[in-house]
C-alpha cells in the first residue's frame, strides 16, 4: 500500500542528498533514522532533500518521515481575526496530514510480520498448512497457529501431531490405537501381567539346546535358554556359563549329560564361580563325577544363580536310566 509521509532509501556510503517527496507545515515536523537511530542534526540543502550527519552505511535503511504535530493546534480562530486561504490550508492540511500519518502507521504495522523480537502482523495458519508442520509466512505475515487448529492436529501413524495420554485403566484394556502410553504405566503393565501370569501358571515346558563339545571346551550361554543337552563325545576340560542373568535376578541352568558309544568320558573345568555341596566331614564341595556308562547313564546338573554369576550353587543327581 503507499506511504504518504515516509521515504525510505537504502544506504550507500554517502551523507545524500536525500530527497523528501512529502509535503510538511514545518521542517521541525520532519524526522530521520538510520536503521532505528534518530539523526537529530541533519540539514537540509533545499526545501525538498536533507543531508544526514553522517554517511548512511550500505546495508543500513534510512527512514525519512514527518510526523505533524499532534498535541498542539497550528491555528487557533479569533473573534474578528482574518479568515485568509492560507489560514484555512494550514488548518486543513493540519487534519490531512495527521490522518496520511495514521493511515502510514497503520500500514507499516500491516505490512510488518512479527518476529520473536519485534511485534507485527501474522496470519492464522490453516489446518491443512498445521498438519504439514512447516514454518512459513502468509500474504500479511507469518504463520501462527491457532488453538482449534492445534488440538485438532492428532497425530496418527502416517501424521506428527497431539497425543493423549493413555489412564493405567485404558493401558490395561488396550483397546485405542491412537493414545499414548507412558514407560511408568507400562512399566506396571507388564508387572501386572506377569503377576497374573504367575497365579494362573500351572504348567510350563522349556525348550532344550543341544551343545558340542570343541577341543575340551564347551559354554552354556543363558541367552540360549535354560535346558541344555551335552552328548559326551570327548573330555571336557574347560566350562563356560555365559551371559547370566543380571543381579537380583534369579536364574538357573539344567544340564544333561550323556555318555557316548564309547564313554568313559570325563566332565573337568568347571568355573570356579560354581560352588558344589560338601560332604560330610569335608571343608570344600565336590565336584560330580560323571557316570562312564556308554549311552545307558544320563546325569543331570542344576545350577543356580542370584546374584549376577558371581556364585553358581550346583547340584547334581546321577546315573539315571
Amino acid at each position: 500500500m503507499p506511504l504518504f509521509a515516509i521515504d525510505k532509501y537504502a544506504g550507500n556510503d554517502t551523507d545524500g542528498p536525500w530527497t523528501v517527496t512529502f509535503p510538511y507545515l514545518s521542517k521541525t515536523h520532519v524526522r530521520v533514522f538510520i536503521d532505528g537511530s534518530e539523526d537529530v542534526t541533519f540539514t537540509w540543502p533545499s526545501d525538498t532533500t536533507i543531508t544526514t550527519t553522517n554517511a548512511v552505511a550500505g546495508g543500513t535503511n534510512l527512514l525519512i518521515r514527518r510526523e505533524t504535530s499532534r498535541a498542539t493546534r497550528l491555528v487557533d480562530y479569533a473573534d474578528g481575526g482574518s479568515l485568509t486561504e492560507a489560514v484555512l490550508d494550514e488548518d486543513s492540511k493540519h487534519a490531512f496530514y495527521l490522518a496520511q500519518e495514521a493511515l502510514d502507521e497503520a500500514n507499516e504495522a500491516l505490512g510488518s510480520g512479527a518476529t520473536s523480537a519485534v511485534r507485527g502482523t501474522v496470519e492464522i495458519a490453516l489446518q491443512s498448512e498445521v498438519n504439514a508442520g512447516t514454518d512459513g509466512d502468509g500474504d500479511s505475515g507469518p504463520l501462527v497457529v491457532a488453538p482449534a487448529e492445534l488440538f485438532a492436529m492428532l497425530a496418527t501413524e502416517t501424521q506428527r501431531g497431539i497425543l493423549e495420554l493413555a489412564t493405567q485403566s485404558e493401558t490395561n484394556t488396550g483397546t485405542n490405537d491412537t493414545w499414548a502410553i507412558t514407560p511408568l504405566k507400562l512399566t506396571e503393565f507388564f508387572t501386572q501381567l506377569v503377576l497374573f501370569a504367575a497365579k494362573r501358571l500351572k504348567a510350563y515346558t522349556v525348550t532344550r539346546k543341544s551343545v558340542t563339545i570343541s577341543s575340551g571346551a564347551v559354554t552354556f550361554d543363558f541367552n540360549d535358554g535354560n535346558a541344555f543337552l551335552c552328548n559326551l563325545t570327548e573330555n571336557i576340560t574347560s566350562i563356560t556359563l555365559a551371559n547370566p542373568p543380571t543381579s537380583g535376578v534369579h536364574g538357573e541352568i539344567l544340564i544333561e549329560f550323556i555318555q557316548d558309544n564309547t564313554g568313559n568320558r570325563t566332565v573337568g573345568g568347571w568355573p570356579a564361580s560354581v560352588k558344589w555341596p560338601k560332604p560330610i566331614g569335608s571343608d570344600n564341595g565336590i565336584p560330580p563325577v560323571i557316570t562312564i556308562t556308554p549311552t545307558t547313564g544320563a546325569d543331570d546338573i542344576v545350577l543356580r544363580t542370584s546374584n549376577g554369576g558371581i556364585k553358581w550353587r550346583g547340584n547334581f543327581s546321577q546315573d539315571h536310566v
